[in-house]
């Protein structure tokens, strides 16, 4: 999920679309829809309070699903920024409102993820050094834990 927001809201040189305006968002999606613009272009929109910002096509589709309140994010998406928006969401609307958003955002995460065709491979996991002591342990605790049930 969080790396189908990633990729949605990355910005790349050379797309096609780089550098248009747009006059609302929703030109931004209705360009979008019909192919004049790439979902990394970088442009330029104005919001609905009168401000032009540069952005990408990518992050105004993502604010589609941003409630009324919060504002804009204009940043790429990972983990980390994503705890700080789901907290700006939640301090700005309440609990209902944050559950659907996280709801759309995982929509949106896995759907980018899946039509964009990103993968990883276990060759790119990390296997800690740790591992067998972690599993050591917990197979020790779970002894014990038995041992001692069956003793009642």
């Amino acid at each position: 999920m969080v790396l189908g927001l990633y990729y949605l809201t990355k910005s790349r040189s050379g797309q096609r679309g780089e550098g248009a305006r747009f006059a609302t968002t929703y030109e931004v999606r209705q360009a979008y829809d019909q192919g004049k613009v790439d979902v990394h272009a970088k442009i330029k929109v104005r919001l609905p309070h009168g401000e032009i910002i540069d952005t990408s096509v990518g992050r105004v589709l993502f604010n589609e699903v941003i409630p009324e309140g919060v504002g804009f994010i204009n940043e790429v998406l990972t983990k980390k920024a994503l705890r700080r928006i789901i907290a700006r969401v939640l301090k700005a609307t309440n609990f209902a409102d944050t559950a659907r958003f996280l709801d759309e955002v995982k929509r949106a995460g896995f759907e980018r993820a899946t039509t964009a065709g990103l993968t990883f491979s276990l060759a790119d996991i990390v296997v800690p050094d740790e591992k067998i002591a972690f599993i050591d342990e917990a197979q020790q605790s779970v002894k014990k834990a038995s041992g001692n049930y069956e003793m009642g």
